[in-house]
């Protein structure tokens, strides 16, 4: 049986289909078509490379299913080559059952699991600013393979942050020319040896995308004049000063007037008890999503401190009564969820109320907070009006607009946490889709 696969490639990225080099650095703004022809480029690989191994890479394993893993699946999908190959959900393995090459998957949520890579010639590390130097070292290292003809890690990112290690290792302060392959030769060493070789650098923008779709387009024309920093970044693919602080910026808060008749939603909090009414706080969100308008509307919201699980519940159930609310989200690991299971059940006892379905989620707020930053700062967030004038709203305001992440917010930071999470949750729910932003493939 004779295949041929029917690639539309962008043909800035031409170059990389016979390309030797040992690093590939594919530097680039949102939109700028980078993912989707590493995706294809991979695809090629099987065919071209009988029997070898090749490795999908982020930082945490869950995030390859929902980017590297599902981008390829679509072009081979879109190639109509799916009965060339053989899908392992469970593990995220994909082989060419023609020639025998194979693409498996590998998380780095534990540093130790780099050095169990074995036979892999080619990698792919998608949002390669995730990593850090020590990450990215290990896995130069363990890329090798007997049988390879020539070994290749590709790297692809959006030029976040000036200061990045990325920048030094392999940039320097020259700022690459768009649309144009750079080779230079390097020497390096690592844990002691001297290595040599040579690094491809690329650097594109949304403008070397010719599929790129208009609400693409529009959302990434519209940051020239609402946030110049991340037009910067994303549209121009400038090296940026992008901060997690930036987050939920002051400017972009707004209120609604009137919600569209379309907007369905979710409940979602982190139920946190403080021994008389001191300590930490709960925030509590309802938030709606408009498919017609592509906004989301905050209907409720409070941070405070709460002694009990009665005092708790009796909020999230008073925001229950909007019809529009269709599901309640709580943070919770293991043991919370047993204990929450166990209040839960109590409360409706003693109420007489039905017992009310709860999903308990486990989500990583830092790993999630770009997709929030990104809706937050295109104007897509809605509060109540006058939120901002009442006590809730201060509190909430205050948190939301010096929140830098979890790992560098100093004091509270549970709002932030539950908007972030009621915006996943959103997704997970189905009342959205990440279309619009998944489309531009940051």
């Amino acid at each position: 049986m004779t295949i041929t696969p029917n690639y539309q490639f962008n043909s800035v990225f031409l170059s990389l289909l016979d390309c030797k080099q040992r690093n590939i650095i594919l530097m680039g703004g949102a939109g700028s078509g980078k993912s989707v022809a590493v995706a294809q480029w991979f695809i090629h690989k099987t065919f071209t490379l009988p029997n070898h191994r090749m490795a999908l890479i982020r930082k945490h394993l869950k995030h390859i299913r929902q980017s590297q893993y599902q981008e390829i699946k679509l072009q081979i999908s879109k190639m109509n080559l799916n009965q060339v190959f053989t899908f392992n959900e469970t593990d995220m393995r994909i082989k060419n059952n023609m020639t025998g090459a194979e693409i498996i998957s590998f998380g780095l949520d534990d540093r130790e699991k780099i050095k169990s890579i074995a036979e892999i010639s080619q990698v792919w590390i998608e949002e390669c600013t995730e990593l850090d130097d020590i990450d990215d070292d290990q896995i130069d290292l363990r890329v090798r393979s007997k049988n390879a003809l020539f070994l290749q890690v590709v790297r692809t990112f959006n030029p976040i942050k000036k200061t990045h290690w990325l920048k030094d290792k392999y940039f320097g302060d020259e700022l690459p020319p768009l649309g144009e392959p750079v080779v230079k030769t390097v020497t390096q060493t690592i844990d002691g040896v001297e290595y040599s070789f040579e690094n491809l650098i690329l650097r594109t923008n949304y403008r070397h995308n010719a599929f790129i779709d208009s609400s693409s387009l529009a959302i990434l024309e519209r940051f020239r004049t609402t946030n110049p920093e991340y037009y910067k970044v994303y549209a121009l693919a400038e090296w940026g000063d992008l901060e997690l602080g930036l987050i939920f910026k002051r400017e972009f808060y707004q209120e609604w007037t009137v919600i569209p008749s379309d907007a369905r939603g979710v409940i979602y909090c982190d139920p946190n008890l403080s021994k008389k009414g001191q300590g930490d706080t709960t925030a509590i969100f309802s938030l709606l999503f408009s498919p017609s308008e592509q906004k989301y509307y905050i209907t409720n919201a409070c941070c405070k401190s709460f002694s009990t699980t009665s005092e708790l519940l009796d909020v999230v159930l008073d925001y229950r009564k909007d019809e529009r609310t269709k599901f309640i989200g709580f943070d919770g690991n293991v043991n919370q969820e047993s204990q929450w299971t166990e209040h839960v059940a109590n409360y409706s006892r003693l109420k007489g109320l039905a017992y009310p379905i709860i999903d308990y989620k486990r989500y990583r707020v830092d790993e999630l907070a770009k997709m929030a930053q990104i809706v937050w700062c295109d104007g897509s967030v809605y509060f109540p009006p006058g939120f901002k004038y009442t006590k809730e709203g201060e509190t909430i305001l205050s948190q939301l607009y010096s929140f830098a992440g979890k790992k560098h917010t100093e004091g509270h930071d549970d709002a932030p946490d539950a908007l972030i999470c009621a915006i996943e949750y959103i997704y997970e729910s189905g009342f959205a889709f990440k279309t619009q932003l998944s489309n531009i493939k940051f």
